[in-house]
Parts: structure tokens; C-alpha cells; sequence
């Protein structure tokens, strides 16, 4: 992935609604952390501490679909009304499920 595909990614992730935000590894209470490009690398940085992480999560790049399709489900529940935290986190489980085989698939082929 580019760098700028690679903060979009980042963004996208930072901004759903159905996964925990990458936080500062200083203090968790502290801005969710930020993409930025830095010496021609995509780094994580809390605004807040200036905290960074170099590790970006191969679920974070790769997972902007699941997370779209757990978003479209959740209020396709909820304009139903079988929405229930119990339902939502079923269907959450079972997509992790099967994202983290698709991820261990590709880590596989890449060897």
C-alpha cells in the first residue's frame, strides 16, 4: 500500500463505529492516535503526548470492508428492530472470525 492509501485506511478506522480506536500507548485517555507521514514512513502519533507507534495492525489496513458490512448490518438491525447488544456482538464475532482466517490466508500465500 502507498503511504496516503495507508492513512486513509487509518482514518477510516479511527472513525468506525463498531471498533475500539487505536489509543496512546501513554495514556489511553489521551486523542486517539493520528497517521502521519514521517521520513517516507506511516507512523501512529498521539497530538496529546506526541507518543508514536510505528506498528500500524495488518487489521487496520485491511479490514475496511468487514467494517463497512458490520456497520450496514447494525442499522439494517436496527431499522428492524432486532437490534440487542447480544445479536451485535454474535454477528461481531463471527465476522472477526472470518476476517482473521482471510488475514491468515494471506500472511500463508505471502511466505
Amino acid at each position: 500500500m502507498e503511504n496516503k492509501e495507508i492513512i486513509k485506511a487509518v482514518e477510516a478506522y479511527q472513525n468506525a463505529k463498531v471498533v475500539h480506536p487505536l489509543t496512546c500507548g501513554n495514556d489511553s485517555r489521551h486523542s486517539n492516535l493520528v497517521a502521519e507521514e514521517r521520513t517516507g514512513q506511516v507512523v501512529l502519533v498521539c497530538l496529546d503526548c506526541n507518543y508514536v507507534q510505528i506498528f500500524i495492525p495488518d487489521c487496520v489496513l485491511h479490514c475496511q470492508d468487514v467494517i463497512k458490512k458490520m456497520e450496514e448490518d447494525i442499522e439494517r438491525m436496527q431499522k428492524a428492530q432486532r437490534f440487542s447488544p447480544y445479536t451485535t456482538l454474535l454477528h461481531y464475532f463471527e465476522v472477526m472470525d472470518k476476517f482473521m482466517d482471510r488475514i491468515l490466508k494471506r500472511q500463508k500465500d505471502d511466505k
